[in-house]
């Protein structure tokens, strides 16, 4: 996953950074970096770029590249972390939590089709494993981690 696709997946959401620090995957991130304005939210394509940057960082890729989501057949940390960021997502506009459906519905419009919806709808996956295909297939897998609330 690249940055570019990190953002589109969540912008119009924010996370904050109390739920980042309280986030067994997410609490190492450095919150200076990722809340850019000091607003105690990450929010909008700035932020959200820092956001994924810090994941690379943390899970060890080059400045300025994708992240794996998958190596040797795992889940990396880099999935596991943007999982955490799914799970805390908010409507940035409103800084409620959003209805999963309405989220789900945002990542078929990068691809993923009426079908992958119809089959979440009907087995309950994470969103996060549709941001990738082979999420997908981790999911179904059972390689999908519990969630933490």
């Amino acid at each position: 996953m690249n940055q570019q696709e990190f953002v589109r997946a969540f912008e119009g959401y924010g996370l904050r950074t109390k739920d980042v620090r309280n986030d067994a995957y997410l609490a190492g991130l450095d919150s200076k970096k990722i809340d850019l304005n000091g607003d105690r939210y990450v929010s909008g394509r700035q932020e959200l770029g820092a956001l994924f940057n810090e994941i690379g960082r943390a899970s060890g890729a080059q400045p300025g590249t994708a992240v794996d989501l998958v190596r040797n057949g795992k889940r990396t940390l880099a999935a596991e972390m943007v999982q955490s960021v799914d799970e805390r997502a908010l409507d940035a506009k409103y800084l409620t939590p959003k209805h999963r459906a309405m989220r789900i519905a945002g990542f078929a419009t990068m691809g993923l089709g009426v079908a992958a919806l119809a089959l979440v709808g009907a087995i309950g996956l994470a969103p996060a494993a549709l941001l990738f295909p082979i999420g997908s297939l981790l999911a179904l897998s059972g390689g999908a981690r519990p969630s933490q609330d």
